[in-house]
């Protein structure tokens, strides 16, 4: 992956070096037009045969996928660009390797198997990604997150990282708050879970804490006050959050959000940040009688500092988690998003449901092991009011 920060127009000189005359853009049709890329997209590529798929939702399903793919082949495009958030990011990661599998099943019966036989140890056709939200890091990552009814599919592959990426932080000035918010507690909480899971590498911890710094420090000010400096400090922190979990992969607080985001439609990165204090508070109580990591609780509770350091809170002290945990309830009351369950309308039942749809393997990534009783109390600490969850028989 070759990343150029800063400049729109450095795509000009890729696809010049290359001398791609038919491409593919994969763009989000609404933040193409309102973050201006969609003038200087035109200046850049003037002369070439350009087809454009915008034909897609937030969070990506099977039908667009099956779309662009076969938009893919019928124009002969010899690259992919993607312009947008991860949703159309991860879009084009799936068509650039299924150049030779149209036509596709309409209902795939195993998503993850049959993605796997179609993803190639070499990339069929090249892809260059560049984001207009500070938040999912997806350009810089080998997943790709797919819809099929109400279940959710991360496809995993080296090959999935794509071949070019462009920063441009400008593409992000016209990002209302709400969506700022969103974008950026995503990329905030990616950068704790990566310092906390069981896979973080010396590398990984190097890049989230970078990350989670920058956005401990840029985030408020982005949504609420934005200008070019912490505009361009969010992109830079979200691309160094998807460099860790890519590395690293994401825990308990990313399991959970799935279900809230597509059954209750809760934006994805609130749908996280929601539960990271009180996943928190249960990593810094790990025994090792419930430890998931081999590095020993020494390592865990070293990271658990580190995290609080991270956002400018003293570590070490007596009562350092729980003023992390009332600084992140600050923090997501300052950025405009809702602190408790049932301000996104969801009831306790919905609770036990969510529970029932996670994701075990971001389970085993957490540094505590945790089981269904733990993610019962864990919603009810942040449903609001005194809830007590039980699962239903």
């Amino acid at each position: 992956m070759s990343t150029v920060l800063n400049h729109l127009e450095a795509l000009q000189p890729i696809v010049e070096s290359h001398d791609w005359r038919r491409i593919l853009l994969i763009a989000d049709a609404d933040a193409v037009q309102l973050s201006g890329a969609a003038d200087r997209l035109h200046e850049i590529l003037w002369g070439r045969d350009v087809e454009v798929f915008d034909q897609f939702t937030a969070n990506p399903t099977w039908e667009p996928v099956l779309e662009a793919t076969q938009c893919l082949v019928t124009s002969n495009a010899e690259a992919i660009i993607a312009v947008g958030g991860g949703t159309a990011i991860d879009i084009a990661k799936l068509v650039s390797h299924f150049r030779n599998s149209v036509p596709l099943p309409t209902e795939p019966t195993s998503v993850n198997l049959l993605l796997a036989s179609n993803i190639t140890e070499s990339r069929q056709i090249p892809l260059v990604a560049i984001p207009t939200t500070a938040g999912t890091g997806s350009e810089a990552t080998r997943f790709a997150v797919l819809y099929v009814g109400d279940q959710k599919f991360s496809v995993s592959h080296p090959m999935l990282v794509p071949d070019y990426v462009v920063l441009d932080p400008t593409l992000t000035y016209s990002l209302p708050p709400g969506i700022t918010a969103a974008s950026g507690l995503d990329a905030m909480s990616q950068a704790i879970e990566s310092m906390w899971s069981i896979k973080a590498t010396t590398e990984s911890l190097t890049l989230a804490e970078r990350a989670l710094r920058l956005c401990a420090q840029h985030l408020v000010p982005a949504v609420c006050h934005p200008n070019p400096t912490n505009r361009a400090a969010m992109l830079e922190a979200a691309h160094l959050a998807g460099q860790a979990i890519n590395i690293s992969e994401t825990t308990a607080a990313h399991a959970l959000s799935y279900s809230m985001t597509i059954r209750h439609g809760v934006p994805h990165g609130k749908a996280v940040a929601i539960s990271i204090a009180t996943l928190l508070r249960r990593n810094a109580t790990a025994t090792v009688s419930n430890l998931n990591d081999s590095r020993g609780l020494g390592h865990l509770q070293a990271v658990v500092e580190q995290i609080i350091d991270a956002v400018g809170i003293p570590s070490g002290e007596i009562d350092d988690v729980n003023r992390f945990c009332d600084y992140w309830q600050q923090l997501l009351r300052q950025v405009g998003c809702p602190t408790r369950l049932q301000d996104w309308r969801i009831t306790r039942q919905d609770c036990v449901a969510i529970v029932d749809s996670v994701n075990l393997q971001r389970l085993a990534n957490n540094p505590r092991q945790l089981n269904r009783t733990d993610l019962l109390e864990m919603l009810a600490e942040v449903y609001g009011e005194d809830a007590t969850l039980t699962r239903s028989s």
